[in-house]
């Protein structure tokens, strides 16, 4: 929620999509520090991938943010 609400309150206009990715990897990454879930190969490399996707996403907007704080 917290994520969904700053990218409202924000000019990042981050896509829904890639939110909602961000917000599954983290919810998984979670569940393997903390009660030691142990994904299977192929959820490892969806994760990868949705990783790569989100970064692609998110990299230009934050350097963008960085160049107007500046």
């Amino acid at each position: 929620e917290t994520m969904t609400d700053f990218n409202s309150s924000s000019s990042l206009n981050i896509p829904d999509e890639a939110i909602k990715k961000l917000q599954n990897l983290l919810k998984d990454a979670d569940l393997v520090k903390f009660a030691k879930y142990v994904p299977l190969s192929n959820e490892i490399e969806l994760h990868r991938n949705d990783a790569e996707k989100v970064i692609e996403v998110l990299h230009p907007k934050i350097k963008i943010e960085d160049e107007a704080v500046e």
